[in-house]
């Protein structure tokens, strides 16, 4: 009991920490390496571009906003909702050829100054710019030192590779593409980050404390329960704890001699489980049947690891920094995206 009243005053401690930390705007932030004048000292900030094709709504585009040009509203029902334009030259570096008023314009990314995209954009009577960049992340638009006096009236947003590709391929395809910008207000706390905290550290403090659930199970069983682990192993160890007796009723299988019809039946729901989460892992809630796995996955692997000297320590930490430098940077050269990038 002593270790766990410290596991949970140390758990304290860091959630407190983390508050005091969590406690900045993360959404928008400066950047003191960049030009600074009167035209130029805008915050960057994260924008929420949504889009619609022929009336429908398609899935939101996050982009970054420039140093300079106009501020976008907080609020979606303050913004605007107008058509999108490619320029043309699809640059954006010369006069555009096609008619940009009253609508946000989008150019590629290159061939001369953000700046000077905007300008041509601003000139033409355009709403807002949208710069597609060339790769997935979202670079800094900022002034170069001999841009002192701009008069930039309009928003200025970058986004990812493939949100330029999947507007680009609706317009291509005939559909009437409209986008609104706004950049939501970021919470002074950030309550999903803390959850995220707590997800993680519970695991851990819950793979600490599991070992007091399985002592108090009975040894002496006439049965062998299945072998799977993770979401199977959890459940039915949580059952036997709270009711000692769900455990003995059996059933003989072939190649598996008698096992538990608990089991079975546990075995059965984790199986659903999984594919249902298969089936819906692109849904809005799919985050939820990951972190059960995953949080059921890590207890069982916490319980079956065992560090008998530095050297397995050292070695396990080694395979795991070489596990994060193959997701981060290898993935994106086989899959052409980085899956550490959330949609």
């Amino acid at each position: 009991m002593a270790f766990s009243k410290t596991i949970l005053r140390l758990f304290a401690v860091l959630l407190l920490f983390l508050i005091i930390c969590l406690s900045s705007d993360g959404a928008s932030h400066d950047d003191d390496s960049a030009p600074k004048s009167a035209s130029c000292n805008n915050k960057f900030q994260l924008v929420k571009v949504k889009n619609w094709v022929d009336g429908i709504e398609g899935e939101s585009i996050v982009g970054l906003s420039a140093s300079f040009g106009a501020s976008l509203p907080s609020h979606a029902d303050k913004a605007l909702r107008l058509p999108a334009v490619f320029a043309n030259p699809l640059n954006c570096c010369a006069s555009s050829s096609s008619k940009l008023s009253n609508s946000i314009a989008l150019s590629m990314r290159g061939d001369c100054a953000f700046t000077a995209k905007a300008q041509v954009a601003n000139s033409g009577g355009a709403a807002g710019l949208l710069v597609i960049n060339d790769k997935e992340d979202l670079y800094k638009m900022i002034c170069s030192e001999n841009d002192t006096s701009l008069d930039i009236t309009i928003p200025v947003v970058m986004i990812p590779k493939s949100g330029g590709e999947a507007i680009n391929e609706s317009m291509a395809a005939g559909g009437n593409v409209e986008l609104l910008l706004y950049s939501p207000k970021h919470p002074v706390v950030d309550f999903s980050e803390i959850f995220l905290w707590l997800m993680a550290v519970g695991t851990i403090v819950c793979a600490s404390l599991w070992s007091e659930f399985i002592a108090c199970e009975q040894n002496d069983e006439r049965y062998d329960e299945l072998t799977p682990k993770g979401m199977h192993a959890c459940i039915v160890t949580l059952i036997l704890r709270i009711c000692r007796n769900c455990g003995q009723k059996t059933l003989n299988l072939p190649f598996l001699g008698e096992v538990s019809i608990l089991s079975i039946g546990v075995l059965l729901s984790c199986v659903a489980f999984a594919v249902f989460w298969a089936a819906n892992q692109h849904a809005s809630y799919a985050w939820i049947g990951q972190d059960v796995l995953g949080i059921c996955l890590m207890i069982t692997v916490l319980q079956m690891a065992r560090l008998p000297n530095i050297k397995v320590a050292s070695t396990l930490l080694c395979c795991a920094f070489v596990y994060d430098i193959f997701w981060v940077f290898i993935s994106p050269l086989i899959f052409h995206e980085s899956v550490m990038i959330a949609n």
